[in-house]
């Protein structure tokens, strides 16, 4: 089972989330991202870990996104979404 299915199937625990953020893949990091909100998970480690990520907004090959969008746009966009920043 892919990461994709098991965030779609709700298959995965609040650690596997932040392991999800880690990944380098922008379709795993967005659709980790549209879960968090989804599900509106508020666990303190996946926080900070998109607390961390929300600084890469540089426009690198690797924290490119979606056009002229960032990683780190994607994660402040997921943060606000809950006001948790």
């Amino acid at each position: 089972m892919t990461i994709i299915e098991k965030l779609n199937n709700g298959q995965y625990e609040i650690g596997d989330l932040e392991n999800y953020l880690s990944t380098g893949n922008a379709i795993v990091l967005y659709n980790t991202m549209h879960e968090i909100i989804d599900k509106k998970i508020t666990d303190p480690i996946v926080i900070q870990t998109l607390i961390s990520i929300s600084g890469r907004r540089e426009q690198t090959l690797e924290n490119k996104m979606l056009g002229f969008y960032t990683v780190g746009d994607f994660a402040l966009a997921t943060l606000k979404n809950w006001a948790l920043i």
